[in-house]
């Protein structure tokens, strides 16, 4: 048995009865779920240092005064929270002071996270992470699923 395959049609608007049949209707845009989507994270420029050999009251202390908004100790690493247009600013200080970073961007973070519990649920969401981070256009995957630490 060959499985049912829906057709998405194309919306367009039909042409009145008194325009020109030769003149091709334009399609209705469709709101984008862009605006949605980003609704759901904040913008923030994140900075991460590895923890290894770093003196972290000496770090944070440095981090805040060049303009950070957060600060967090995380294991082996510091990750230090700005607004986006003030990352430059801040990871150019903590350059100056002689810090290496292990990443500094601009990054998406969920104000919602969202708990997978049913294996196959989780199962398609790791597949379609590793089909994202293995397509050549993809720059960059952002989301909020609180996956569990393993």
């Amino acid at each position: 048995m060959q499985p049912k395959i829906a057709p998405v049609p194309r919306i367009s608007r039909a042409p009145p009865s008194n325009v020109n049949p030769k003149v091709k209707p334009r399609p209705i845009p469709i709101p984008s779920k862009i605006d949605e989507i980003k609704a759901l994270c904040d913008e923030y420029g994140v900075i991460l240092i590895e923890a290894e050999d770093v003196d972290e009251e000496t770090l944070m202390e440095a981090a805040l005064e060049a303009g950070a908004e957060d600060f967090e100790a995380d294991g082996d690493v510091f990750t230090i929270s700005t607004h986006p247009n003030e990352l430059g600013a801040v990871r150019d200080a903590l350059e100056a002071a002689g810090y290496d970073f292990v990443s500094a961007e601009v990054e998406y973070v969920p104000n919602v996270e969202t708990k997978l519990t049913d294996p196959d649920s989780i199962k398609n969401m790791e597949k379609l992470i590793d089909m994202l981070e293995d397509n050549d256009d993809v720059q960059a995957i952002w989301h909020n699923w609180a996956m569990d630490e393993e």
